[in-house]
């Protein structure tokens, strides 16, 4: 993945120099500290979210899209807070709004299997799913959002998912907003969607 991160920091240098700034600020965390978040969550890293911790895991703040890395210790956090209001019953009742019959992630508000790496302003995140269903594949990246729960897929593994924000920089399709620190698609304002529907 060291060479997804190189062209990513490259547009980042032209592009959104704070971008940039974070990135190279960012520390990795220290095994101990991803090994503990293992415990924390009962469940096995994938190799290549164990990498990303490893690299960015020990500050977070690193760019994607419009959403910010979280460290190891916030991720632990937004996912303990999570499994409490899970636990507490805030989310009964409430019904995942865009998986609409996909059968790659549970069709539930919130899982304890879906482990956040990164969120916006607004307490949206990107998980990595440890726990989907028989049709999804471990690892697979999905959004969960504060008023529609989990989306589809957005890439099947970690890695794939950092291939296609690099392929969605260099693709000139976005831009840096000095003003609100976003990325937005060029005359779109949206994030990137599912990657595949299959």
């Amino acid at each position: 993945m060291t060479g997804y991160w190189e062209t990513i920091a490259g547009w980042f240098a032209v592009h959104a120099p704070p971008c940039q700034e974070q990135l190279v600020a960012s520390r990795g965390a220290e095994p101990s500290a991803v090994d503990a978040l293992e415990v924390t969550v009962g469940e096995t890293l994938p190799d290549d979210v164990r990498a990303h911790f490893l690299r960015h895991g020990g500050t977070g703040g690193v760019a994607f899209f419009e959403y910010s890395g979280l460290s190891v210790e916030g991720a632990a956090r937004r996912w303990r807070g999570l499994g409490n209001l899970l636990a507490q019953g805030v989310f009964d009742g409430f019904v995942p709004r865009e998986l609409a019959g996909d059968e790659r992630v549970l069709s539930v508000w919130w899982s304890p299997g879906w482990l956040p790496f990164a969120q916006d302003g607004g307490g949206n995140l990107y998980c990595v799913d440890l726990d989907p269903p028989r049709a999804g594949a471990r690892g697979q990246v999905i959004a969960w959002e504060v008023h529609g729960g989990p989306t589809r897929p957005l890439a099947p593994s970690f890695e794939e998912y950092l291939r296609h924000y690099r392929d969605e920089l260099s693709s000139g399709r976005w831009v840096y907003d000095a003003y609100s620190g976003i990325f937005d698609r060029v005359g779109a304002g949206t994030s990137p969607q599912v990657l595949s529907d299959e």
